[in-house]
């Protein structure tokens, strides 16, 4: 399991003196360990805000949070809802979380429970 939490270079004791919004990486882990469902749903109720890199091989996307809501999704040429939940449905790959960073744009409006549970194979077609 790869799990990194913290900034890189910083000791522990450092770590914890540093102001939130110093701190860029707070999470680095394998989606087999950590399912994007689950760091959807902490970051969420975290209401922090920040960016979501998640990769698959060479595929590479992004998710944006901010207080408490999924508010922006990009993969290739696709943005919004249909990016969001083409690497929602991932079940392998890695992600990295940075605190601090927002998207130019807002494109999801949907509340989390929708994100959640919308049907998946409609926007995959």
């Amino acid at each position: 399991m790869l799990l990194y939490i913290g900034s890189r270079n910083v000791s522990r004791d450092n770590r914890e003196r540093k102001k939130e919004s110093e701190m860029k990486h707070g999470l680095r882990a394998r989606i087999e360990d950590f399912p994007l469902s689950d760091i959807v749903q902490l970051l969420c109720s975290s209401g922090r805000y920040g960016r979501l890199t998640v990769r698959q091989g060479e595929k590479v996307g992004a998710i944006y949070f901010a207080e408490g809501a999924v508010i922006h999704a990009r993969y290739c040429s696709k943005t919004g809802l249909t990016a969001f939940r083409i690497m929602f449905n991932w079940g392998d790959g890695e992600f990295v979380l940075e605190f601090g960073i927002f998207p130019e744009t807002r494109t999801i409006e949907e509340p989390l429970h929708s994100l959640l549970n919308g049907d998946i194979s409609a926007i995959l077609r």
